[in-house]
């Protein structure tokens, strides 16, 4: 998995989820899929430094740092201090994957290209996850105060938005919280936003803020919120996947910073309660966020089930199962027979069909495997030899 990774899915350390295969791409594979470079880079990252906190291999401490360099250039190449990119790439000018993929606007920064638009998704739900697995566990103290000095400008100037992430080309924003919404991923990630900031930098700003949101009862919808409907599916009444993994990563994050034992029981129940509803699902990442959170190792043969199903080619086809009557279509198939994904954890896993216009010129990255892999391996839920 990690080979076919560094293949073709990596940039200087940058992640890139989604590639367009040559004869149609770029023969150096930089062209695809930038939108959630962000996301995945921090998620790999995690993954990196779990490997390395458990075996001491050399070769994760330089994935680690590469990848570290490349979030941190996330920032520099927008040429703003406090404003992030999705993505980018080497080129003068655009290119036709660009058009392919009209998620956002693209700009020229020097020698760069680089995508716009960045969501909490982004900004906390992946790059955020990364940095602080980093900052906790690696003892590279030029790197962490490099992290410290980004976060601070980063969420600093998301503050001082009124909590929202503004792109710098354009001044739309996205929103890192919703108030009173009522929607679970929104009030996560928000305080896994500034207290992780306030952990990281140590600055009174996020903690009056995180302080603030407490007021506000944002603790309360991480438990009484309602998880958002996408119509995703028979499963959980139609359970969007995407934002409960995202609520799931500020909770696992949440519960290591959050030293109040009324606030953290409220953490706790939350992620009690989510994982009731997907526990079906063999999803290896929130069965090991709910083990860490319960000092529980459970029933962890359906997530390791599910690291063993993961294919390790991830090229997109064609996929149709709605026509099958061999199984239970309110239970989640195997991983091996579902639509490809590039993110497999914070995938619909009860999909049937997917892809039908697929031709074999796009292919995924592995670095969900690698991430739910070593995710379990530090926490001792995975053995070696398994």
């Amino acid at each position: 998995m990690e080979r076919e990774l560094k293949a073709r899915h990596c940039y200087q350390g940058l992640v890139l989820p989604q590639v367009i295969l040559p004869p149609k791409g770029r023969q150096d594979y930089l062209s695809g899929n930038f939108e959630n470079c962000a996301t995945w880079s921090g998620m790999y990252l995690a993954g990196q430094v779990w490997r390395w906190r458990l075996t001491g291999d050399p070769a994760a401490k330089r994935s680690a740092d590469e990848t570290l360099d490349a979030l941190l250039f996330l920032e520099t190449v927008t040429g703003h201090p406090g404003y992030v990119a999705r993505g980018y790439k080497p080129a003068q000018g655009p290119s036709p994957d660009e058009e392919m993929f009209p998620i956002a606007a693209w700009h020229q920064s020097g020698p760069y290209r680089w995508l716009g638009d960045v969501s909490k998704d982004q900004a906390a739900g992946g790059k955020l996850f990364g940095f602080c697995t980093y900052y906790d566990l690696m003892d590279d103290a030029a790197r962490k105060r490099l992290i410290a000095e980004s976060v601070g400008r980063c969420f600093t100037r998301v503050v001082e938005d009124g909590m929202r992430i503004v792109d710098i080309a354009s001044g739309d924003y996205r929103v890192l919280y919703a108030q009173h919404s009522g929607e679970l991923e929104f009030a996560v990630q928000a305080l896994f936003a500034m207290k992780a900031a306030h952990h990281i930098t140590g600055a009174d700003l996020f903690e009056a803020k995180y302080r603030d949101l407490l007021r506000q009862g944002y603790h309360q919808i991480t438990v009484e919120g309602a998880a958002r409907k996408n119509n995703h599916g028979p499963g959980y009444g139609g359970l969007h996947h995407a934002d409960t993994h995202l609520a799931f990563k500020g909770l696992y994050y949440l519960l290591k910073y959050e030293a109040d034992p009324a606030v953290r029981r409220y953490y706790r129940r939350s992620v009690e309660r989510n994982f009731g509803a997907v526990q079906t699902e063999r999803n290896a990442f929130y069965c090991f966020v709910y083990q860490s959170a319960f000092d529980d190792c459970g029933d962890d043969e359906g997530a390791i089930q599910s690291l063993h199903e993961i294919p390790v080619d991830r090229v997109v086809r064609p996929v149709k199962n709605s026509h099958r009557t061999d199984f239970d279509p309110t239970y989640p198939l195997p991983v091996y027979e579902r639509p490809a994904s590039e993110w497999y954890w914070s995938e619909d896993a009860y999909a049937l069909d997917g892809h039908e216009d697929a031709d074999g010129s796009q292919e995924h990255s592995t670095a969900d495997f690698l991430a739910g892999y070593w995710m379990g391996r530090y926490h001792g839920f995975i053995e070696a030899e398994e």
